[in-house]
């Protein structure tokens, strides 16, 4: 007992013991730095990734807001235009995008029967200046001149020119001349020569150039 207590005293084993014990710790903190260096590291990429990705859920989230404000704009819209749909056909038949000198006949042929006068002469001569409508994003109107020559008593002149001055194209009236009626057979009638304008819209020709 005396030997193996001599031999635990020994200076020796002490100081191998010692060294022992600064190894094993030197290992422990060794292996807690690298561990801790490795999971760094390890899960940087997915922190980053992880930011990243709430920033996008961030930005979706602003783009799905703005996309919805969109669609109830668009509704909004959609419910102004289906309540105006019907002016907006009215609008065009008044105004419409070509002369339409064709349908402007048809319908002084139209008046002309229905109010028993006779239509026996009519021109029609574009004028150059342009009418602006008003405000800056308005479209210029183009102006057609119309001369037509009417026989007729002139009460039936007079109700012609009424119908005339109500039809759903824009027609203005400018100037009515009267004189007795130089056609024969026309006793009583009288001629009346009648000035007015109608209005389209000009990009129309501006497509056609």
């Amino acid at each position: 007992m005396k030997g193996k207590s001599k031999i635990l005293s020994d200076p020796r084993l002490k100081r191998y013991r010692y060294d022992q014990r600064s190894k094993d710790y030197f290992n422990t903190v060794l292996t807690l730095f690298l561990v801790t260096v490795f999971t760094i590291f390890a899960i940087r990429p997915s922190i980053t990734t992880a930011f990243k990705l709430k920033k996008s859920i961030k930005e979706y989230n602003e783009i799905d807001q703005t996309l919805a404000k969109k669609i109830v704009t668009l509704k909004k819209v959609r419910t102004v235009y289906r309540d105006i749909r019907p002016d907006l056909k009215l609008l065009d038949s008044a105004i419409p995008s070509e002369k339409n000198e064709g349908d402007i006949l048809k319908y002084l042929n139209h008046l002309s029967a229905k109010n028993q006068v006779q239509t026996s002469v009519v021109q029609f001569k574009n004028e150059n200046s342009t009418t602006n409508t008003g405000t800056k994003d308005d479209k210029d109107l183009k102006t057609l001149n119309i001369v037509m020559s009417v026989t007729g008593g002139y009460p039936q002149i007079k109700y012609f020119l009424k119908d005339l001055n109500n039809t759903l194209r824009i027609i203005e009236i400018e100037k009515v001349s009267f004189r007795p009626s130089s056609h024969e057979g026309m006793l009583g009638r009288v001629d009346a020569i009648i000035r007015a304008k109608a209005y389209y819209e000009e990009t129309n020709d501006l497509k056609g150039n």
